[in-house]
């Protein structure tokens, strides 16, 4: 239902002699529709041979977030990732991510997933890639950074 609708209500009664009468009522709703939540633009990244941090956030304008590992998840992040809390409020949310040095060599696709109270969802997908160094997987790649 949109915020700030009317809708119209019949209601008809029939009495033993057949005689009819209806009245019609306006049902009305007020208020701001709810808000999808909006993850933090991130783009594709690209590790050299050192870790890397960044940080995922998420904001809600209504403010209905609630604060649980369900709000903000991350998958497809290469072994040995930690994600941690930087901040959880019902409007906004962050996670800071580290990806060690070593990992396997490869394109990892990952994907971020955001909800509020009421389950609207907000997804957003990037790429971690790790080229290959001088043992013959493939060159050293890009030069660090995003692309």
């Amino acid at each position: 239902m949109p915020a700030n609708s009317t809708f119209n209500v019949t209601y008809t009664a029939t009495d033993s002699d057949g005689n009819v009468t209806s009245v019609t009522l306006p049902l009305r709703k007020s208020g701001a529709a709810n808000a999808t939540p909006q993850l933090d633009p991130i783009s594709d990244l690209w590790i050299g041979d050192q870790s890397v941090t960044f940080t995922v956030g998420l904001s809600d304008k209504d403010g209905n977030m609630t604060i649980s590992p369900q709000t903000l998840t991350i998958s497809g992040l290469p072994s040995g990732s930690i994600q941690g809390f930087l901040y959880t409020t019902p409007a906004r949310y962050e996670i800071q991510v580290s990806v060690p040095a070593g990992i396997d060599s490869g394109i990892y696709h990952v994907t971020i997933q955001g909800k509020d109270a009421v389950n609207d969802r907000t997804v957003a997908h990037m790429r971690i890639l790790k080229a290959g160094g001088s043992d013959g997987g493939g060159g050293p790649g890009p030069s660090p950074g995003t692309f």
